[in-house]
């Protein structure tokens, strides 16, 4: 199941973006938290339906995973579950304090 939560940008540690959905994987909670783009959020449409919220409603595997906890990553997806894509951000002030 996937739930809409308040705050996300706080949880995920960065601000949201156009066209990139982001993500935290929240080790202590075992939970992913979801940042939708700013265009997805924008467009008006149910986030629950949205591919980024289906992918995760599928899991999460643990071991694509590994050293991308409890930061900010770039979301893709691939063979329909969530993955990280980057580990590392580029230095544009995007982080936010929480």
């Amino acid at each position: 199941m996937v739930d809409i939560v308040a705050g996300a940008e706080r949880i995920v540690g960065h601000k949201r973006r156009p066209g990139l959905h982001l993500a935290r994987m929240v080790s202590q909670e075992k939970v992913a938290y979801v940042l939708h783009s700013s265009d997805c959020l924008n467009s008006g449409i149910e986030l629950r339906t949205c591919v980024y919220s289906q992918a995760l409603g599928r899991g999460i595997d643990q071991h694509l995973w590994r050293g991308y906890l409890d930061r900010p990553v770039v979301l893709t997806i691939a063979s329909g579950h969530l993955e990280p894509l980057t580990l590392h951000w580029p230095e544009d002030g995007g982080e936010t304090s929480g």
